[in-house]
């Protein structure tokens, strides 16, 4: 197969069996576990040390042995992860499968963009990853439609052990089918040292330092990793206890949110056919451009949602910021691979990995705290304060951009 076949067909499986537990995860841990607001948002906190304490090594065992293998183990253990959770309804578990989840997760983090970026070139990456977001968004809607029938047929805890299967099968699927041909590993001799590791690591740190604007991206990773966590982990909580659904049938809150989020995933799709057809793949500046203009959308849409009143509101604030968010978010992973030398890019993404879930081990708590003891709107009102900053560092990176080219 070829990389952006291999590419497109990961982004399938992965996105129709992360669409599936995402679209079960709320539901279950709110109603099955009973979970509160703080408690949801220390699950992701768990999965955040995990992350920052696993995601360099795993970085640079990517650039410096093979990141074919680092994506291997990653879906292996995102399954194992997956299937912890639904097998044992604790709040224990959810933490034990977190610090799985965490740890598969580092060894994707980073390496799979910079494997494609290898295989294809980086100025074919910007339209690829858009297309991928397509793909991603509409099998996560299969995966959201597959989540809907089990809950409600099964059972919720089902929607987790089928997902972890499914990333298990996919991790192996890999070892025929992915190939790796513009990617030297270190020597043989050197490969079971730890001395380099360390030259890897070293390189891309010293890539970081000569750069101004690979400095200011530091920030930007920061403040999104601050205001993320609550974002992605008190969403649909807001929505199943602030607003009360209409009464139609015995339709089961899955049911309501999966219908939500078809609909966002449906519009993310057209939104993000539109924007790939209008963005020059080479124009590094343009591409920021609209990052920072999707960003700034995203901060209205955070505090409408936050302060809405009513469900159709609610419902509307919900499905605009999920669709600014998706298609936000592969502009910047464009972006930033077009700025790293190839061979410390698996690092250095690693490296904006590992200060972004700092940021999540930080900000998460506060925002949960909040949302705990006083009201669950401020605590998600909290969010838009700390995702403001991003904007502002977006449009100093861009004043860089343009002086150098003067």
């Amino acid at each position: 197969m070829s990389a952006t076949t291999t590419y497109y067909l990961i982004r399938i499986v992965h996105g129709l069996m992360f669409g599936l537990m995402a679209a079960v995860s709320a539901v279950y841990r709110v109603d099955v576990v009973g979970l509160n607001p703080l408690q949801l948002v220390l699950t992701g906190t768990v999965l955040e040390v995990a992350y920052f304490s696993a995601e360099i090594p795993t970085g640079v065992v990517a650039d410096a042995y093979s990141r074919k293998l680092s994506l291997i183990i990653g879906y292996l253990m995102i399954g194992v992860g997956f299937i912890v959770e639904g097998l044992v309804p604790t709040f224990g578990a959810v933490l034990l499968s977190q610090v799985i989840w965490g740890i598969g997760a580092t060894f994707l983090s980073g390496a799979e963009t910079a494997w494609l970026a290898d295989e294809i070139g980086e100025q074919e990456i910007t339209g690829v990853l858009l297309r991928a977001g397509q793909i991603g968004s509409f099998v996560g809607i299969l995966g959201i439609l597959l989540a809907m029938g089990i809950g409600a047929l099964i059972s919720l805890a089902a929607g987790f052990i089928i997902s972890g299967i499914g990333m298990m099968v996919l991790g192996l699927l890999l070892i025929p089918l992915m190939r790796e041909t513009r990617f030297t590993p270190a020597a043989s001799t050197e490969r079971n040292t730890w001395g380099k590791l360390s030259d890897t690591f070293r390189a891309g740190l010293a890539s970081v330092r000569a750069s101004r604007i690979l400095m200011l991206v530091m920030l930007v990773e920061l403040f999104i990793g601050l205001s993320d966590e609550g974002l992605q982990r008190l969403s649909e909580p807001h929505l199943l206890e602030n607003f009360t659904f209409p009464s139609v049938g015995d339709l089961e809150p899955i049911v309501w949110l999966g219908g939500i989020n078809i609909v966002a995933l449906l519009l993310n799709i057209l939104f993000v056919g539109v924007v790939r057809r209008r963005i020059k793949e080479e124009d590094a500046p343009a591409i920021l451009r609209h990052f920072r203009t999707f960003m700034s959308l995203s901060l209205l849409a955070i505090v409408w949602f936050a302060f809405a009143n009513g469900i159709v509101m609610g419902v509307a604030a919900y499905i605009s910021l999920q669709v600014i968010r998706g298609i936000s978010f592969p502009l910047y992973d464009a972006w930033l691979t077009q700025q790293i030398e190839p061979k410390v890019r698996a690092t250095v993404l690693s490296m904006w990995g590992q200060i972004n879930a700092f940021g999540q081990i930080i900000g998460g708590p506060a925002i949960g705290f909040l949302a705990t003891v006083l009201t669950f709107r401020l605590g998600y009102g909290l969010i838009a304060v700390l995702l403001l900053p991003v904007v502002l560092i977006i449009g100093r990176i861009l004043q860089l951009s343009h002086t150098s080219k003067d």
